[in-house]
């Protein structure tokens, strides 16, 4: 079991971002779109962060967990917490689509993070949900022997 890393422990309601006018989703998503462009990780973080916490059961949930995660895994290079992002998408019940892309993810930043055990049941659930999926090639590399 991957320990949380200390930005995942931490509680997830934060304080109002720059550049983010008003609290509805769709400002929290556009206003971390837009410093994600600009380059500020911390602030698009920090307006996911939000968006999870005060929408949670917004239908969009798994698509901000799992833009989390991606933010997390290639622009901040924090693999275990983009790992708790995809696990928190895959547990909103993405739509298919989407739900293979964030068990491939997931694989990924748990391989990532070094969390050899966790990539290979990743990777091992992936094979088995999307035998022919548009990840099956790559995942493989991340399944060990039993």
């Amino acid at each position: 079991v991957l320990e949380p890393a200390a930005s995942a422990r931490a509680p997830l309601a934060l304080p109002a971002v720059s550049g983010v006018n008003g609290g509805s989703l769709a400002e929290l998503l556009t206003g971390a779109n837009e410093l994600r462009k600009r380059g500020d990780v911390r602030g698009a973080e920090a307006s996911l962060r939000r968006a999870l916490s005060e929408h949670p059961s917004e239908p969009q949930t798994a698509l901000v967990a799992f833009t989390l995660g991606k933010l997390l895994l290639d622009s901040a290079g924090r693999p275990a917490d983009a790992a708790l992002a995809f696990e928190r998408c895959l547990s909103a019940g993405p739509p298919s689509a989407l739900a293979e892309d964030a068990l491939f993810r997931l694989a990924q930043a748990q391989g990532q993070a070094g969390n050899a055990a966790g990539a290979s049941a990743s990777a091992r659930r992936y094979q088995s949900l999307y035998p022919n999926g548009r990840h099956a090639g790559d995942v493989e590399r991340w399944v060990s022997a039993p």
